[in-house]
């Protein structure tokens, strides 16, 4: 696994730019810019740095700085918000804002989630040098808590007043990271005021997005109409994507978590792979991490790799989608234990069981394992359950986040 790790994030590695910049994907011969947008450099950067807590390689850990620092940079200083870039080819310097985003929502999370990667593969401090990321981080946060809505769910963008099942699913993880990062921080203020964004998107998520119905998330919640509804047996995206992501960033109960993942692996295997020409949705493995699937995810995990390597990273891959795969391949995202250890017995003779606290995994763990215990090497461990069995909780479970 190290090998392929180490594959995987040499090839984000060979894309990034002279500014520090990690493009979409390669730049195609000829073209005279690259294109950069925040949302997928940032991902990359979670693998980045999970690559360089596997291996060792500080230069991973080198080039997750680099583009954090690009993302500092260029945060607009009224908002915090961070526009897609065109950034002159071959030079690699000199990034021109397109005046676009996708969200700025999703944004700020995924920055705060690679920024809290990034320090814990560097041990779990923040070195001198790049102590410059908590302002940015209190900048990415305030950007983040710019579209919290009422109801505790985040609106895409300021001018977008809907809330995307994907990027909520990102804020919350988002939020988690930023309140672990201000922790090490020292920002007391900062750490709490993420926890209770996260609590109150927490309330939001069941109340406003689970649709009991279905029996899945509503894919988009306007702020006037109806929401539109997931057809998980029907569309891959984003409705059952949606599913996956919220079971994946573990913004759901164990109950969800379980019943979810049981319908995507029924109506929708192919998000558990991959083939050239369609777009890979990593984050689905961290959905069968999170569900206690570790053999399933590492198995479905490997063959991606090697069908990626056999067409050579072919677009629509992207830079992002590859930094998933790491993670995936490193445990999961690990900043909430996984459902079927939330969900493990007590002694009390009642037959139920409770969940863990959402902040329950130290520092310096990933996916509810050490690494060593991810990877089996070092005498760890890795709890391994078949796809086939733990698919529901035990009985009696209660589901409150």
């Amino acid at each position: 696994m190290d090998q392929t790790i180490r594959a995987q994030a040499n090839w984000i590695a060979s894309t990034q730019l002279s500014d520090g910049a990690i493009p979409e994907a390669p730049v195609p011969a000829g073209n005279t810019s690259a294109y950069v947008t925040p949302y997928v450099s940032d991902y990359a950067v979670m693998g980045l740095a999970r690559a360089a807590a596997v291996t060792g390689d500080q230069a991973y850990l080198s080039d997750a700085w680099k583009m954090l620092d690009f993302y500092a940079r260029h945060e607009q200083p009224s908002t915090g918000y961070v526009d897609d870039f065109n950034v002159p080819y071959p030079s690699g310097t000199g990034a021109e804002p397109t005046g676009h985003y996708n969200s700025t929502d999703s944004y700020a999370a995924l920055f705060l989630l690679g920024a809290y990667e990034t320090v814990e593969a560097g041990g779990g401090t923040i070195p001198r040098a790049d102590s410059w990321v908590v302002g940015a981080a209190t900048t990415a946060l305030d950007a983040l808590l710019s579209t919290q809505q009422a109801s505790g769910l985040f609106f895409a963008t300021p001018t977008y007043t809907a809330a995307l099942a994907m990027d909520n699913a990102e804020d919350d993880g988002g939020l988690l990271a930023a309140a672990r990062l201000f922790g090490i921080a020292g920002d007391s203020e900062a750490a709490t005021r993420a926890r209770t964004a996260a609590e109150r998107l927490g309330t939001g998520i069941q109340k406003d997005m689970w649709n009991a119905t279905q029996g899945s998330f509503d894919w988009a919640v306007p702020e006037s109409g109806a929401p539109n509804v997931s057809n998980v047996a029907t569309t891959k995206y984003p409705d059952a994507v949606a599913q996956a992501w919220m079971v994946g960033y573990g913004a759901v109960t164990p109950t969800e978590a379980f019943e979810l993942v049981n319908e995507l692996e029924g109506f929708q295997p192919e998000l558990f792979s991959w083939s050239e020409g369609h777009q890979l949705f990593a984050v689905a493995l961290w959905a069968l991490e999170q569900v206690g699937h570790q053999r399933a995810a590492r198995e479905d995990a490997a063959s991606i790799s090697a069908d990626l390597v056999a067409a050579s990273y072919h677009w629509p891959v992207t830079t992002g989608a590859v930094g998933e795969l790491i993670v995936a391949e490193t445990g999961g995202l690990g900043l909430s234990p996984p459902f079927h250890q939330q969900c493990e017995p007590t002694t009390n003779t009642s037959g139920s069981c409770a969940p863990g606290s959402r902040s329950a995994i130290p520092v310096g763990t990933v996916g509810g394992a050490t690494l060593a215990g991810v990877l089996g090497v070092a005498g760890g461990t890795v709890l391994v359950f078949d796809r086939r069995r733990r698919r529901h909780p035990p009985k009696g479970c209660r589901t409150s986040r």
